[in-house]
């Protein structure tokens, strides 16, 4: 039997849909793609309440049983489903919302996301063939999706939080697919051979799939978007691309060339030190921890914007003294108010606020700027002042073989500073950012002790994120003595 989410899963990879049915033990879910998983759900369940007198098809292991019930109901002239079910050949689907209208179906797929994908197509696509195949007379297809520009402002506006938007016209070029498709997936017998592509990174079966690639794979190489044409064309490693790709970046030749030969570290000491003289003491390093949620729970809340529940400050003065200052907040609390509160009281009128990856920290920053108007002077000036360490590697003035084409810090700290090459694998529970945020979000769900050994392991990994900076800060200017 083949369902929508087998569908979709082989177009957007041959290989995963076959893992899927042979080999599903291997798949490994990180914790912030069950997370929003987890929030799909629940934006699913509030989709519902836009339909009066909707009612559901009860979940049944035995498909059978859900087809029937289903059967049941569009007995009726008039009536709205929640997971329809239809069985056509080996295709199965359950429809998120089903309206009939006397002899005329209307279909609507809900999604948590705040735009349109062209995997959504695909999805109600399968759905809109099974349908048809089974002699339902469609209207109209929709697709249920969350408003970005939606701001939380009292109880939740429904009429204002979805958009219901008709894309009957923009699925029959993927319909028209459907048969060739699942004739395919039907003579699948061998598993497709590897192919990297956009998902990968969302995909259960990563570990397994990249676990034996040789480490000159072009899938380490530096922002590059041609991988898949590649491998395709046989070009797999390093010195595949280097001979046939004549459009490879300055950073990604730099990269090709340390890894197949033993080059001392590249130092720009020029530029290097021009970067860093630029940079007024005393320094704050800043770091923070955030949740975002697609449901706003606090009044004045975004879409999906970033939370500041935690944050930590190391405070290096003009005589290389330091200090550390840090914050956490529940996450059954609104942060956006303490956070403000901690930022300006804590953080200077003067002296360069150094992060790593501006564009992250620039954005919490600015969106307390735009709610807490009361702050906005103090919080502009911090924003103004705040310089990149990330810049020092993206830009080409640090590097060196250990980095392996990455310039995450996370890379960049063991590779700069080996005698701390375990510090993240040191710490305990929290280990990583995906492991930071499953355990803010567990907060809630503890108490006592474990509460408090909970709070520990955060404020540690929150630490070490802003001490590794200090640490990065501190060879840097080694390499220019």
């Amino acid at each position: 039997m083949i369902s929508k989410s087998n569908y979709v899963a082989y177009k957007q990879c041959h290989r995963q849909y076959y893992l899927d049915q042979h080999k599903a033990n291997l798949s490994k879910v990180n914790g912030s793609i069950l997370r929003r998983m987890e929030q799909g759900k629940e934006i699913g369940e509030l989709a519902r309440s836009l339909f009066k007198n909707l009612v559901e098809v009860e979940y049944d292991s035995y498909k059978d049983t859900m087809i029937g019930d289903t059967l049941d109901l569009m007995k009726k002239e008039k009536i709205c489903m929640a997971e329809a079910s239809f069985l056509y050949d080996d295709l199965f689907c359950s429809v998120d919302i089903l309206v009939k209208d006397n002899d005329q179906y209307d279909i609507y797929e809900v999604k948590s996301s705040t735009s349109i994908k062209k995997d959504y197509l695909k999805d109600i696509a399968f759905q809109y063939y099974i349908l048809k195949q089974k002699g339902l007379k469609i209207r109209k297809t929709n697709l249920i999706y969350v408003n970005k520009t939606y701001v939380k402002d009292g109880p939740l506006d429904l009429d204002q939080f979805f958009i219901i938007e008709e894309i009957t016209d923009k699925i029959l070029p993927y319909v028209k697919k459907v048969p060739e498709t699942v004739d395919r997936m039907r003579q699948l017998e061998e598993m497709p051979t590897f192919l990297p592509n956009s998902h990968c990174s969302e995909c259960g079966y990563y570990d397994y799939c990249y676990k034996d690639l040789p480490s000159d794979s072009i899938t380490h190489l530096y922002y590059y978007r041609k991988k898949k044409s590649q491998f395709l064309l046989g070009n797999k490693r390093f010195k595949d691309v280097l001979e046939h790709d004549s459009h490879l970046s300055e950073l990604q030749l730099r990269q090709i060339d340390f890894h197949y030969h033993d080059r001392d570290a590249l130092i720009k000491k020029t530029l290097l030190k021009r970067f860093l003289n630029e940079w007024e003491y005393p320094l704050y390093f800043l770091d923070f921890e955030t949740l975002d949620y697609v449901i706003p729970k606090f009044n004045g809340v975004k879409v999906n914007q970033r939370l500041p529940y935690q944050a930590s400050l190391h405070i290096v003065d003009n005589i290389d003294a330091l200090s550390h200052k840090d914050i956490l907040i529940e996450p059954s609390n609104d942060p956006r108010q303490e956070m403000c509160q901690f930022l300006t009281e804590e953080i200077g009128s003067h002296g360069s606020i150094v992060v790593y990856n501006a564009s992250f920290e620039k954005s919490v920053i600015r969106d307390l700027m735009d709610q807490f108007p009361e702050y906005k002077d103090q919080l502009q000036a911090i924003d103004d002042r705040v310089v990149d360490l990330l810049d020092v590697f993206r830009n080409g003035l640090v590097y060196n073989k250990a980095m392996g084409g990455s310039f995450s810090i996370k890379q960049v700290y063991p590779a700069l500073c080996p005698d701390k090459k375990n510090a993240y694998h040191d710490l305990e529970q929290v280990h990583n950012g995906i492991e930071a945020m499953s355990a803010l979000e567990s907060l809630n769900d503890l108490s006592g002790r474990a509460l408090e050994k909970k709070k520990q392991a955060l404020k540690a990994y929150c630490k070490l994120d802003t001490l590794s900076m200090v640490d990065i800060y501190n060879r840097l200017k080694d390499m220019l003595k």
